[in-house]
């Protein structure tokens, strides 16, 4: 495997394209490619980019509205145990909800799956938050008075962001589960996937850890610090602390790989709907899906979500097509920069990629999969390809023979208790196995009722 320089694709990303308008700040980043983990940090002064030895992996930064892909997570979980379902307007679990006014839409219409895809019109914040006094009411407050609450959209005409759902649905999981938001998250995902440094609350030990927030003064022109603010009410849509390793780890279940199985917290089915696009915006650059955000990226969609709080912005990205993912984590907020350079490098770095040309590097090395892997022939006139792309292996249409399209693309799974059988993970043929056989040493396998042999 040719392996990337990172440290130099992340400083040449930054002089190319960042080194004229970037803040000062310091910043975390991990990126996860051709099944490599890279982690670094880095300091900006002076429009310069240079390493920081203080920040490590596991530093701790507030990472803000990322909390809402977890939540998302708890839903499914929740759904898949069938407590709930998507379709369920909200008052089905929240009668008190009926005390909340609506300027626009219905209160009917605000049902989870639109608060988890940001489309129940409900307004950005609760009345009774405020950004600028740095003043969040609490989870009981918020119950106390849902009165104040206002469907300010109509559902599903427009994109309309709101913490608001997202506190609503951290409240209604702990109603569900009949325990606090945070020990389900520790429980259900955070434990079982290994996640050691995420949280709502740090201990007084984890806080040695946590890198001090900034806010850059335009009035001073320097850095200052940010006071430290509790969410309250609002840790559901932005409470959480994390470091680099543990959300490089939640793309990698969100990818499916380097061990991370979605089997662990959730049906593979779910995940696979979690990145679904339920809502696609008029002109197909972007799409919205259970939290993450969708960005059309050449023939690749990013699927991505920020955060900004007081002190801190970050950026998660990561690509199922390309098996890539990366995130900044910074200590600067207001600050786009996050946002900004994560995209612009995992562009860099799926180019990068694409000029790689190596020899298949499989993992179980007792696996010889080179007379499986080529071209298959079908009556009365299919073809299609096995291929192993980027860590991953895949039916795909043969064009040079006939572009008919039937099993083809497909994504696949080599079974672990077997060397050469296949389970079909994706398309057409979704859940059937391909067994590889041999008819004198030349390979076939059946599928939907074809017979595929290797040309």
């Amino acid at each position: 495997m040719t392996k990337i320089n990172y440290q130099a694709l992340i400083e040449e990303n930054y002089a190319n394209n960042f080194s004229e308008n970037s803040l000062p700040q310091n910043f975390s980043l991990g990126i996860y490619s051709e099944n490599q983990n890279f982690f670094s940090s880095y300091s900006i002064v002076n429009k310069k980019l240079s390493k920081n030895q203080y920040i490590n992996n596991n530093s701790l930064f507030r990472v803000a509205s990322i909390t809402k892909t977890f939540i998302a997570a708890a839903i499914l979980q929740l759904r898949d145990l069938g407590k709930l379902t998507l379709d369920d307007p909200l008052l089905v679990h929240m009668p008190d909800f009926t005390v909340a006014s609506s300027t626009a839409g219905t209160l009917e219409k605000v049902t989870i799956k639109r608060m988890l895809t940001h489309y129940s019109g409900l307004s950005t914040e609760h009345k009774f938050n405020n950004w600028e006094t740095k003043n969040f009411i609490t989870k009981n407050e918020l119950i106390d008075n849902l009165s104040e609450i206002d469907i300010v959209a109509h559902q599903d005409v427009q994109w309309k962001y709101s913490n608001l759902a997202y506190c609503l649905l951290g409240i209604l999981i702990e109603k569900i589960s009949k325990m606090p938001l945070e020990k389900y998250l520790r429980d259900e995902i955070l434990q079982p996937l290994g996640l050691k440094n995420t949280f709502f609350y740090p201990s007084e030990d984890d806080k040695k850890n946590l890198i001090l927030g900034n806010k850059f003064s335009f009035e001073l022109n320097k850095v200052i610090k940010e006071d430290f603010i509790e969410m309250h009410s609002m840790i559901a849509a932005g409470g959480l602390f994390s470091c680099t390793e543990d959300l490089l780890n939640w793309i990698l279940f969100h990818l499916s790989s380097d061990g991370f199985s979605p089997e662990k917290i959730l049906d593979p089915d779910s995940l696979f709907e979690m990145h679904m696009p339920v809502y696609i915006s008029d002109n197909w650059e972007h799409a919205q899906a259970y939290a993450w955000r969708i960005l059309k990226n050449n023939n690749d969609n990013l699927y991505m979500h920020g955060g900004g709080i007081y002190g801190y912005s970050s950026n998660i990205v990561f690509s199922k097509k390309y098996n890539c993912g990366l995130v900044i984590l910074s200590d600067l907020w207001p600050n786009n920069f996050p946002n900004d350079f994560s995209i612009s490098l995992i562009n860099t770095l799926i180019e990068n990629r694409n000029n790689i040309t190596d020899k298949p590097n499989y993992k179980n090395k007792e696996i010889d999969l080179e007379n499986i892997l080529g071209t298959y022939f079908a009556e009365p006139g299919l073809y299609l390809d096995i291929n192993y792309i980027n860590g991953e292996f895949w039916l795909l249409n043969n064009d040079d023979y006939n572009k008919y399209k039937m099993h083809a693309p497909s994504k696949l799974r080599l079974l672990e208790d077997c060397k050469k059988n296949f389970i079909v993970l994706s398309g057409r043929a979704k859940g059937e196995i391909i067994k590889i056989s041999y008819l004198k040493n030349t390979p076939f396998f059946m599928l939907g009722g074809f017979k595929y042999k290797k040309l």
